[in-house]
C-alpha cells in the first residue's frame, strides 16, 4: 500500500470513528480520546491528521451537507424533470443519502443554532432556493389552477421536515425497540424509512396537486 493509500484509508477510518462518536454523545460531549479510541489509534495519529476535535467535526460536517446539499440542489434545478418528477427523486435521493450519514441532520440544527453564518459562508447556495427552477415549476402551476395555493418554502419545509424527522429521532426509534441487538435495530430503522420515502412522496403529492 502507497504512503498516500494509507494516508487515505487513516483518515477515512477516523472519520468513520467520529461520525459514530458524535451521533453517539454530541461535539460538546466528545472527547478526542474516545474517537481515538474507537479507531484504535492514538491520540498523537489523530491530531496529526485533524489537529483539534474542531476540525475533525468540520472535515466530517462540511463533506456530508455538500453532499446532501449538491444532490438536492442538482435534482430541483433540472429542467428535464417535472415538478412532481422533482419531489419524487429529492425525496428518494436525501433519504438515500441521509441512510449513509444518519448523523448528519442533528449536526445541522447543533450547527445552524450557533454557526448559521459560516454555513452560509461555505453553502451559500441554501440561500438561493427562491431562485431553483423547482420554484419556477411550483409557481407556474399554481397560476394555473394544478397545485395548492399555499407559499412555495412551505412546500420545501414540509418536505425537509418529513424526510428528516426519522433521522432527528433515530434514537428514540431505537428505545422502542429494545431489546433487539444493534444489527437488528439498524434493519428495522432502514425498513421504516425506506417504507417512509413513499408516505412523505404520496402526502406531498396528493396535498399540492389539484386533482
Amino acid at each position: 500500500m502507497t504512503a498516500n493509500a494509507t494516508d487515505q484509508s487513516t483518515e477515512e477510518k477516523i472519520k468513520e470513528a467520529a461520525r459514530k462518536i458524535f451521533l453517539q454523545k454530541g461535539f460538546a460531549g466528545t472527547k478526542i480520546r474516545d474517537i481515538a479510541d474507537e479507531a484504535n489509534i492514538n491520540i498523537a495519529l489523530l491530531n496529526y491528521y485533524f489537529r483539534s476535535k474542531e476540525k475533525l467535526f468540520d472535515a466530517i460536517f462540511d463533506e456530508a451537507l455538500a453532499e446532501l446539499l449538491s444532490g438536492m440542489f442538482a435534482i430541483l434545478n433540472d429542467k428535464s424533470l417535472s415538478f412532481e418528477e422533482k419531489i419524487i427523486k429529492a425525496v428518494n435521493s436525501d433519504i438515500e443519502t441521509l441512510k449513509k450519514s444518519p448523523f448528519l441532520p442533528n449536526f445541522v440544527f447543533n450547527e445552524l443554532n450557533s454557526k448559521v453564518d459560516k454555513i452560509v459562508q461555505k453553502f451559500p447556495n441554501v440561500l438561493e432556493f427562491d431562485n431553483v427552477h423547482f420554484v419556477e415549476q411550483f409557481n407556474a402551476g399554481v397560476a394555473q389552477g394544478k397545485y395548492r395555493n399555499i407559499h412555495h418554502e412551505h412546500v420545501y419545509a414540509c418536505m425537509q421536515g418529513m424526510i428528516l424527522q426519522p433521522f432527528i429521532e433515530k434514537s428514540m426509534f431505537c428505545f422502542q425497540h429494545q431489546g433487539k441487538s444493534a444489527e437488528e435495530l439498524e434493519v428495522l430503522f432502514i425498513e421504516f424509512v425506506d417504507n417512509h420515502k413513499q408516505i412523505v412522496i404520496d402526502m406531498l403529492l396528493n396535498y399540492l396537486v389539484i386533482r
